[in-house]
């Protein structure tokens, strides 16, 4: 059994981002003087590469666009990212330890970590002791996130909790690995919210990306069904 995945990417401009696509040997695929960067490889399964190629028009899968609606409001997912860099800390920030006593007998050590040592066997200090050190930047993903909004104008992906990394930081955003809760059903009940068919049925492999005017107008978001609220309220200008 071979190893069958597809890649996904963005466009940049920038010369360096052709060494990138290089890699991957897609340096060839360029539009408008853009060629793609920050790629990624996603698993799929083996039928996937016949069905993206019956869905571009010359059969060759590669520069299809994708859309925020590959998600479905109601679903979860889980998101990876890079976490914010905290630079060099000390064991109270980076492992919360305690700390020493705030007085009374303790001089110039109140933050410090104690004791690291052991007796004269071993006589060393154990592998992965907690010490300071660099804290932060770190590839981290938080699972089971529910998917509350998509904004199809402006392709963005609203989940509830919380997301790795900083402002403007690359996430990948996969279906949940626990159980994604996907469903024929769950895709009627946004196509009934929302008042047309937005999804036929499941967006398996691929959910094309359209075109769609009037970004950010009300009418062009699909919301999650069932009891939970969106945490996003543009009516009354709230959060």
């Amino acid at each position: 059994m071979g190893h069958v995945a597809s890649l996904l990417s963005r466009e940049e401009w920038r010369e360096k981002a052709l060494k990138n696509a290089r890699s991957f040997g897609i340096e060839d695929h360029k539009e408008d003087g853009f060629v793609p960067d920050i790629i990624k490889e996603f698993r799929v399964h083996e039928g996937v590469v016949d069905t993206l190629k019956a869905m571009s028009e010359d059969g060759n899968p590669a520069g299809l666009r994708i859309s925020a609606a590959q998600f479905v409001p109601g679903q979860l997912v889980d998101v990876t990212g890079t976490s914010k860099g905290k630079g060099f800390q000390g064991a109270m920030k980076r492992h919360n330890f305690k700390g020493q006593p705030a007085s009374h007998g303790v001089s110039l050590a109140h933050r410090g970590l104690g004791s690291t040592g052991q007796c004269q066997d071993p006589g060393r200090v154990w592998k992965g002791k907690k010490m300071p050190g660099r804290m932060g930047g770190d590839t981290k993903t938080v699972q089971m996130q529910k998917v509350m909004k998509i904004d199809r104008g402006r392709d963005l992906i609203y989940v509830k909790g919380q997301v790795p990394g900083n402002k403007g930081g690359w996430v990948v955003v996969k279906d949940a690995i626990k159980g994604n809760q996907l469903s024929h059903d769950l895709c009627g009940k946004v196509n009934e919210i929302c008042g047309e068919d937005v999804y036929e049925g499941v967006p398996f492999p691929l959910f094309q990306r359209r075109e769609v005017d009037g970004c950010g107008l009300p009418g062009y978001e699909l919301h999650a069904p069932a009891k939970d609220e969106n945490p996003i309220d543009y009516e009354n200008g709230t959060v």
